[in-house]
């Protein structure tokens, strides 16, 4: 986990509010080896709620994220503090000047090589902001500071000016009061260990081994915490899903945005009577009717998969053991999903009333007054189009490992969750799959010498509209 720091802009204790600029937009930061560099946009909260800490400390929160704006200098964050003696330190410290600067804690997602071998960051998650009393970006200094109304101390003028100070060193005593924060944010982020051995880590943990417990404790500080026992940390999600070959056709082809974290279910409006217009005379009065919005409710899915090892069997097996375990596991759910999309189109299409595929569009059309963007078809469908010389055109002049190609410019996909001999037409903006983003991988111990590895995941399938799906009729 990278830290960086600068100075917090504004403290209430009226209100019990910190804000500060979290990272200023093209200034670099020293850490490690490496100069790291954000972008407008980059930062973006890993949870719903992050916690601010003192000197990145997770024993010592001290209040939460309000809300993080992009702004011309940078991302700005606002902290709502916690009442008690901790938060009135923090309010304290914050206004006084002796932690007045801001470090976050972030994981990065995705960086860039820049000028002078920079490290240009794109996208990272936030996840967790500590009170500190030294700044990394030079160029972030404390522009106001709000007192308490009460406050009638003659020494807090005098302390003010000193941090406006650009240059950090000129504090001496707050840098040597805070040295081992310092140290920990200008150290390169440990090397997380490998799957395999963070679950094994992880379950020894649990049966109270303390060198396990630091392992995990130092590998959950370098990426994020995690509020579930047994959950691994999302980095290890996307590097299982790397790993994953199967193809997901159609589900490429109408998901939407992720699924909200909470709720099991989903509520969407859907429009009943809509508003009317008509031609009218210049001097008449508009048509008017009153419009209706009913709501869809939607079953979120829950899928979920376990297989239990001996604690032998782990402890003995090569790291990568649990790396195939859990990418056959998310494979099982990549097709598990195409089947449940292939249920829901099948179920919800219409056979075409007429043969060929140029009527099923037309059909499509017709019914939604909106053209078909998407052919989907089974493998063998797909191949005999294929041997039809000129029928299908790829626009790569050869058949991509995805089985895709065109017909009169509507996109042709296959998918093998596609019964044998069918295909279908369909605007696919009438289609909707939601998941749950990342899916979940877990490791807990279910017996004494037993582990299970799960993987868990959610999502919601939705065909809006079934007028827009037509079964190609073949004679």
């Amino acid at each position: 986990m990278l830290r960086f720091e600068v100075d917090v802009t504004a403290s209430d204790q009226e209100s019990r509010v910190i804000e500060g600029l979290a990272v200023p937009y093209g200034t670099s930061a020293q850490l490690g080896d490496a100069y790291y560099q954000f972008t407008e946009g980059s930062l973006r909260p890993a949870r719903a709620r992050t916690p601010l800490l003192m000197g990145h400390d997770t024993n010592r929160p001290v209040g939460v994220l309000m809300g993080l704006d992009d702004t011309a200098n940078g991302a700005v964050a606002r902290f709502k503090i916690d009442r008690g003696p901790e938060g009135d330190l923090a309010l304290e410290q914050a206004q006084s000047g002796s932690r007045a600067g801001l470090s976050i804690g972030a994981q990065i997602v995705q960086a860039d090589s820049g000028a002078d071998g920079v490290r240009v960051v794109t996208q990272a998650s936030l996840l967790e902001v500590s009170l500190c009393s030294i700044a990394a970006f030079s160029d972030a200094a404390v522009t106001s500071v709000t007192a308490q109304a009460n406050d009638n101390d003659p020494e807090e003028p005098e302390e003010a000016p000193v941090e406006t100070e650009n240059h950090t060193e000129a504090q001496p005593e707050p840098i040597a009061a805070e040295q081992p924060s310092s140290i920990i944010i200008k150290a390169e982020a440990p090397k997380l260990p490998e799957l395999g051995d963070f679950v094994k880590a992880m379950i020894k943990a649990e049966r109270g081994d303390r060198q396990s417990q630091e392992i995990v404790r130092a590998a959950l500080d370098v990426v994020e915490t995690t509020d579930v026992p047994g959950v691994l940390p999302d980095v290890y999600t996307q590097q299982i899903i790397g790993l994953i070959p199967t193809l997901r056709t159609i589900a490429d082809n109408v998901r939407r945005a992720p699924l909200p974290s909470t709720g099991l279910k989903v509520i969407k409006p859907l429009a009943g009577t809509l508003p009317v217009g008509d031609w009218i005379g210049y001097n008449d009065g508009a048509p008017t009717n009153t419009p209706s919005v009913t709501t869809h409710e939607l079953d979120v899915l829950y899928w979920a998969y376990g297989v239990a090892v001996s604690q032998s069997v782990m402890e003995r097996s090569a790291p990568d053991f649990a790396s195939y375990v859990f990418a056959q596991a998310a494979s099982n759910y990549y097709n598990a999903v195409e089947a449940k999309l292939y249920d829901a189109i099948d179920d919800a299409s219409s056979l075409a009333a007429n043969v060929g595929i140029g009527a099923a569009l037309a059909e499509v059309y017709s019914n939604v007054n909106q053209p078909a963007n998407l052919i989907l078809a089974a493998p063998d469908v797909f191949g005999n189009w294929i041997d039809q010389e000129g029928f299908l055109t790829f626009s790569d002049g050869n058949v991509s490992g995805a089985m895709t190609g065109s017909i009169a410019g509507v996109r042709v996909v296959s998918s093998g969750a596609v019964a044998s001999g069918k295909a279908y037409a369909l605007a696919s903006n009438y289609v909707e799959l939601r998941e749950s983003s990342p899916m979940q991988l877990t490791a807990v111990n279910v017996g004494a010498l037993q582990m299970e590895l799960g993987v868990v995941s959610f999502a919601t399938v939705d065909v809006e509209n079934s007028d827009a799906i037509v079964e190609l009729k073949f004679s």
